[in-house]
C-alpha cells in the first residue's frame, strides 16, 4: 500500500523521506514491509492525496480508492 502511495504521489522513496525528514532507510523497511509505517508518516501521504483531489489531478474511483 506505501509502494502504491508513492507511485500515485510520482514520489521516489529517496525524496519521500527528504520531504518529512525521515531516513531514506526507515522509509525503504516502509516500502518492503519489514517496518511498521508510523502515523505521522500515513497522515502526509493522506494529505498529499487530498490535495491532489482538491486540485482535480486525482481522482477516486470506488474499485481502488484512488485512482489517477
Amino acid at each position: 500500500e506505501f509502494k502504491k502511495a508513492l507511485k500515485r504521489l510520482k514520489l521516489s522513496q529517496r525524496k519521500f523521506a527528504a520531504e518529512t525528514g525521515m531516513s531514506v532507510s526507515a522509509v525503504n523497511e516502509w516500502a518492503t514491509a519489514r517496518a511498521k509505517m508510523p502515523q505521522i508518516a500515513k497522515a502526509y501521504i493522506r494529505l498529499r492525496l487530498n490535495m491532489l483531489i482538491a486540485l482535480g489531478e486525482l481522482q477516486i474511483d470506488r474499485a481502488s480508492r484512488v485512482k489517477r
